[in-house]
C-alpha cells in the first residue's frame, strides 16, 4: 500500500475531489445568483445525480475496451475540459440566463465524475496486495472526507471573495494537476486485469456486472443490506437537517452547519479509526456489518427524539464511524469478492443500485416528513438500518472464496 502508484492515485483523487467540492458551491451559487430561485439552484443535485446514475448504464461500452488508468486519465481530462467549457461560457453568457447550458454541463460532469469513481474503486486492487486493501480503503475513506470538510468549508469563502467564475477557473487547475498526477501511474507495470478478446454486446457486458453482485453469497448479503438501509439514505440530507433544526431544536440555521460539520468529522474519524484496527475486523466482516447497522439505528433514534443541539451533533459524530466502517467493508468485500475483469462493471451496476436507492429515498423520507413529521424520517431509517442488520442472519453462509476474507472467525 506504501508503493509509489497508490500515493499517486491518492494524490490525484483527492486534487479532483478537493476541485469537485469547489465545484459544488460555485455552481450551486452560480444558478442562485441568476435565477434568484432555490428551486433552480436545486436542478444541480438533480442532475448529478441522474449524470451519475447514467455513468453506470454506459459505463459496459467502455470497460470493456481500455485500460482503468486509461480511462481514469481520459475522465479527469473531460472533466478538466467541461471545467474550461463552464467558464468560459459563464464569462460569455447575459447575467441573468444560461441555466440550461450550466446544467447540461453539469450532467456531462457527472456522468464523468461517476465513471471515475467506479474506475478508482476497481484500479485500487491493481496498486495494493490483498492483505492491506482494507487500510488502503479506510486511509482513502477519510481523506475523502477530510477533503469535503476542508472544501465546503472554504469554498464558501472563496466563491464569496473571488466568485463562482473564478473558483471554477481553479477548479480546471486542480483537475489538470489531477490528470497529471494520474499520467505518471502509466510509468509503473500494474497488474491490470486482460482485456475482453472478443467484444461482446453491450446487454451482454452490463448483465455481467450486475450478476456479479448478486452471485457471491456475502455480496450479495451486502448488497441486499445497502438496498434497504439506502432507503433512508437521505436522512442526511440538507433540506431534512434543516426542517430538524427549525422544528425539533428550534435553533437558527447554524446549526445545520454543526451537525453536517459534527458528521463529516465523525466520517474523518471512522475512517483513521477503521486504518487502526484493519487487522483485528478482516476476519470478522459480517459481525462488523451487523453491529456497525445496528449502532446507526440506534443512533438515529436517539438523534430523532433529542431537542437538545449538543447531544444531537454528538449523536451525528458519533454515527460517521459507523457509517465508514460499512461503507469500507462493502467496498474491501467487492475487490476482494469479484473476478478483477469485472470488477469495475460491478461497482458502475452497484453504483448505478445505489443513485435508484438515493432517489427513491429522497421522495420517501419527503413524503413522511410531511405527513408524520420530521422526528418519523429518523426513526422510519432506524427501523431500516435495523431490518438491514438481519439480513446476514436470514440464511447465514460463510465465505470462502480466495481466503482472502472470511465473513466470520
Amino acid at each position: 500500500m506504501n508503493g509509489a502508484p497508490f500515493r499517486i492515485l491518492w494524490l490525484s483523487q483527492s486534487l479532483a475531489n478537493l476541485g469537485d467540492s469547489f465545484y459544488i458551491v460555485a455552481v450551486v451559487t452560480l444558478i442562485y445568483e441568476r435565477t434568484g430561485s432555490a428551486v433552480a439552484a436545486g436542478a444541480f443535485p438533480l442532475a448529478r445525480v441522474i449524470g451519475q446514475g447514467l455513468s453506470g448504464i454506459l459505463a459496459p461500452l467502455l470497460l470493456d475496451r481500455w485500460r482503468l488508468a486509461a480511462l481514469l486519465w481520459v475522465f479527469e481530462i473531460g472533466q478538466t475540459a467541461c471545467m474550461l467549457l463552464l467558464c468560459a461560457a459563464v464569462w460569455g453568457m447575459p447575467a441573468h440566463g444560461g441555466i440550461a447550458f450550466i446544467l447540461g454541463t453539469v450532467f456531462c460532469v457527472s456522468v464523468q465524475h461517476g465513471w471515475a469513481i467506479s474506475v478508482r474503486n476497481a484500479l485500487v486492487p491493481q496498486l495494493v496486495e490483498p492483505a492491506r486493501m482494507l487500510n488502503a480503503n479506510s486511509l482513502l475513506a477519510a481523506s475523502d472526507q477530510a477533503i469535503l470538510m476542508t472544501g465546503w468549508t472554504t469554498g464558501g469563502i472563496l466563491v464569496a471573495r473571488y466568485g463562482s467564475a473564478q473558483v471554477l477557473l481553479g477548479v480546471a487547475a486542480l483537475l489538470f494537476l489531477s490528470t497529471l498526477a494520474l499520467s505518471l501511474i502509466r510509468r509503473f507495470g500494474l497488474k491490470q486485469a486482460p482485456l475482453a478478446e472478443v467484444r461482446q454486446d453491450y446487454w451482454q457486458s452490463l448483465k455481467e456486472g450486475w450478476a456479479a453482485i448478486f452471485r457471491h453469497p456475502f455480496v450479495r448479503q451486502i448488497t441486499l443490506m445497502e438496498i434497504v438501509a439506502g432507503l433512508g439514505g437521505s436522512v442526511w440530507a440538507g433540506s431534512i437537517i434543516l426542517v430538524f433544526v427549525k422544528e425539533v431544536l428550534r435553533e437558527n440555521e447554524s446549526w445545520w452547519g454543526y451537525i453536517n460539520a459534527g458528521s463529516l468529522g465523525g466520517a474523518i474519524a471512522g475512517g483513521l479509526a477503521v486504518y487502526a484496527v484493519a487487522d483485528r475486523i478482516k476476519n470478522s466482516f459480517q459481525t462488523s456489518m451487523i453491529v456497525s447497522s445496528l449502532l446507526i439505528g440506534l443512533l438515529l433514534l436517539l438523534f430523532a427524539y433529542s431537542n437538545n443541539g449538543w447531544l444531537c451533533l454528538l449523536y451525528a459524530f458519533l454515527a460517521g464511524p459507523a457509517y465508514q466502517l460499512r461503507g469500507i467493508i462493502q467496498k474491501t468485500a467487492y475487490q476482494t469478492c469479484i473476478p478483477p475483469a469485472l470488477l469495475p462493471k460491478s461497482f458502475s451496476a452497484f453504483g448505478t443500485l445505489a443513485y435508484m436507492t438515493y432517489g427513491i429515498s429522497v421522495v420517501l423520507l419527503s413524503g413522511l416528513a410531511d405527513i408524520l413529521g420530521i422526528q418519523a424520517v429518523f426513526a422510519v431509517t432506524a427501523v431500516l438500518y435495523g431490518l438491514s442488520a438481519a439480513i446476514p442472519l436470514i440464511k447465514p453462509k460463510r465465505h470462502s472464496s480466495s481466503g482472502t476474507i472470511n465473513m466470520d472467525g
